[in-house]
C-alpha cells in the first residue's frame, strides 16, 4: 500500500500554487535597469506604474507551474521565495521581471485518507489479471475442441442456459430476461448461427462467452395466443394517455396562478428542499431534478417521476446558491483549468495575429511540443 501510494502520490492532492506578478519590458537593458531600481528600494508596483501598467496588468493570478505557458518563466517563478523578485528572465515573448506574492503549498491527502480507494484500485488491477488468465484458459480449451459447457465445467465457471429469448430480450411469455451487456449480447447472438464459434464479448467486468444452440424462426402469432399481452398494452397506453392529460390539466392551472394544493385535486403535494443537480430526491428522478434546475424561480414544470408510470408537477419556490469556497480542492482545480484554457486561447489568438500580419505559417506540431514543455523538465 505504501509503495503504491508513493507511486500515485500526485493524484491525491493539489499541486503547489503561486500568486505571481510579471512586468514585461521591451529590451533586456530596460529589464536590468528596473531590477537595479528594485534592488535599491523601489517597489515592484512603482516600477510597473512608471511603465504605465496597472496592478491588473501585471497580475498573472494564482497558478500552478503547469498552468504557465512559458516554461522558462514557470521555472524562474517557482524557484523564488514568497515576496522575492527575480532577476531579468528572458521569456518566450521578451524579458520580464517576476514577483511571487503568495505561495500555497502542495496539499496531499495522507495514506490513511485514501487507503480505501487505493485498496479497491489494487484489488481491481489484480482481478483484471486473474480475468485475463481465465480468458486464456477458456480459449485454450475451445481451441482443443471442447464445448463451451465443458470448458466452463473444467474451470468451475458458472454457466447459464436460456431456453428461448427474442431480439428484444424477452422470453416467450413476454417477461424480460436480465443479461450482461444486454444490447451488445443480443445483437451478437442474433447475427450468428448455430455452431458458429465467435470471440467473447468484452464487458466492463470481464468477458462473456456464448453459443447459439437453436433457432426458432420468427412467425406471426395469432390473436388468441397474444390476447393477454395485447389487452395489457392497451390498458397501459390508455393509462398513459389519461395520466398525460391529467398532468397537463394540473400544470395549466398552476401556470394560471393556482397553488399546487388547489390544482392537484386531492393528489399528494409535498415540499422538497436541498436538491442537488444530478441527484434523485424523493419522487424526483435525477433527470427530473435536472429539469427543475433548468426552471426559473416561481415557474412550474413537469417530468417523469422516479417510479415508472408516474409524473410530477412542480413549482420552483426558491433558488439557493451555496457560497463559493475558494480554498476547496474542486474550486482550485476549476480555476486551474480555466487559467490553462485562457492561456491557450490567448496564445492561439497571438499566433493567428502573427500569421496574418507577418505572413508566416506556424509549425503547429513543433509549437505544441514547445508550449507543452515536454515532461516539465528544463529542456
Amino acid at each position: 500500500m505504501q509503495k503504491a501510494y508513493e507511486e500515485r502520490r500526485t493524484r491525491y492532492g493539489t499541486p503547489e500554487r503561486r500568486h505571481i506578478q510579471q512586468i514585461a519590458f521591451p529590451s533586456a537593458e530596460a529589464a536590468e535597469n528596473a531590477a537595479q531600481r528594485i534592488a535599491q528600494g523601489t517597489s515592484f508596483e512603482e516600477v510597473a506604474k512608471d511603465l504605465g501598467k496597472t496592478e491588473k496588468d501585471i497580475d498573472l493570478g494564482t497558478v500552478t507551474k503547469a498552468g504557465l505557458i512559458d516554461r522558462t518563466v514557470a521555472n524562474a517563478a517557482f524557484a523564488l521565495k514568497e515576496g522575492e523578485v527575480s532577476a531579468p528572465v528572458q521569456g518566450r515573448f521578451g524579458p520580464v521581471l517576476l514577483r511571487v506574492v503568495k505561495i500555497e503549498p502542495e496539499q496531499i491527502r495522507p495514506l490513511q485518507e485514501v487507503a480505501g480507494e487505493l485498496k479497491q484500485e489494487l484489488a481491481t488491477a489484480r482481478a483484471k489479471a486473474d480475468v485475463l488468465k481465465v480468458y486464456d484458459q477458456v480459449e485454450d480449451a475451445r481451441a482443443e475442441g471442447k464445448t463451451l459447457a465443458e470448458a466452463a465445467e473444467n474451470l468451475k465457471l458458472p454457466t447459464r442456459t436460456i431456453e428461448a429469448i427474442d431480439r428484444s430480450g424477452r422470453d416467450p411469455g413476454g417477461a424480460p430476461i436480465k443479461l450482461p451487456d444486454e444490447q451488445r449480447l443480443l445483437e451478437a447472438a442474433f447475427t450468428t448461427d448455430v455452431g458458429v464459434e465467435h470471440d467473447p464479448l468484452q464487458t466492463q467486468d470481464g468477458y462473456v462467452w456464448f453459443d447459439v444452440v437453436g433457432i426458432t424462426p420468427s412467425r406471426e402469432r395469432p390473436l388468441d395466443e397474444v390476447k393477454a399481452q395485447v389487452e395489457q398494452r392497451w390498458r397501459d397506453q390508455e393509462i398513459a394517455t389519461k395520466l398525460d392529460a391529467k398532468a397537463t390539466e394540473i400544470l395549466d392551472k398552476v401556470k394560471s396562478g393556482s397553488s399546487l394544493a388547489d390544482a392537484a385535486d386531492h393528489l399528494k403535494v409535498e415540499t422538497l428542499t436541498g436538491l442537488k443537480r444530478g441527484h434523485a430526491s424523493g419522487p424526483l428522478s435525477a433527470t427530473a431534478v435536472d429539469t427543475v434546475f433548468r426552471t426559473a424561480k416561481d415557474a412550474a414544470g413537469r417530468e417523469n417521476a422516479e417510479q415508472p408510470g408516474e409524473q410530477v408537477i412542480f413549482r420552483v419556490t426558491d433558488i439557493v446558491v451555496p457560497p463559493l469556497d475558494l480554498q476547496s480542492a474542486d474550486t482550485k482545480r476549476m480555476v486551474e483549468t480555466l487559467n490553462r484554457s485562457l492561456s491557450d486561447d490567448l496564445l492561439g489568438e497571438y499566433i493567428s495575429r502573427l500569421e496574418s500580419e507577418v505572413g508566416v505559417t506556424i509549425n503547429q506540431s513543433a509549437l505544441n511540443q514547445a508550449v507543452g514543455g515536454g515532461s516539465g523538465d528544463d529542456n
